[in-house]
């Protein structure tokens, strides 16, 4: 996914996109729009928009759902949101997001890089041109999910 700030071009994200507070432990107000309407108003720790190959990670350990990674979409989760209104969301990726601040926060690529945000500044996310390609192993997707994440439960198979 291609991310930027007021047009400026930010790396390229495979996982995910983290908006998060810039002082621990204060709260942070962020509006997400999708397509040019407001979607949600968040008061929390901050926002996740991560992709379907991202979504077990990060996204998933704030509440976010597993995702096929055939499907075409990108997640966006909360991150500890003071009232659990705000709920994680899945949105068609060829939608534009645009995510909105009220006061200073930073962004996260993957885990990587870091770039300040700030309250006059808009956040784009939309999808990249470019595509990845990864090759596919035997295991069927489910089936890894189950035995990675251990959604076993005993005595029942």
């Amino acid at each position: 996914m291609k991310a930027k700030i007021n047009g400026k071009e930010l790396p390229e994200a495979a996982n995910e996109v983290a908006i998060h507070t810039a002082n621990v432990g204060k709260i942070l107000l962020l509006k997400l729009y999708v397509d040019g309407v407001l979607a949600q108003t968040i008061y929390g720790d901050g926002l996740i928009i991560s992709t379907p190959m991202g979504s077990t990670s990060y996204a998933l350990s704030v509440g976010g759902p597993v995702v096929d990674p055939s499907l075409k979409v990108y997640v966006i989760a909360p991150i500890a949101p003071f009232r659990h209104i705000a709920s994680a969301l899945v949105v068609p990726a060829d939608k534009k997001l645009e995510i909105k601040v009220e006061k200073k926060a930073k962004i996260a690529i993957d885990g990587i890089t870091t770039h300040d945000f700030l309250p006059d500044e808009k956040l784009e996310i939309v999808k990249s041109e470019n595509e990845a390609s990864f090759i596919k192993l035997k295991d069927n997707f489910y089936k890894k999910i189950y035995e990675k994440l251990s959604f076993r439960l005993s005595g029942i198979e």
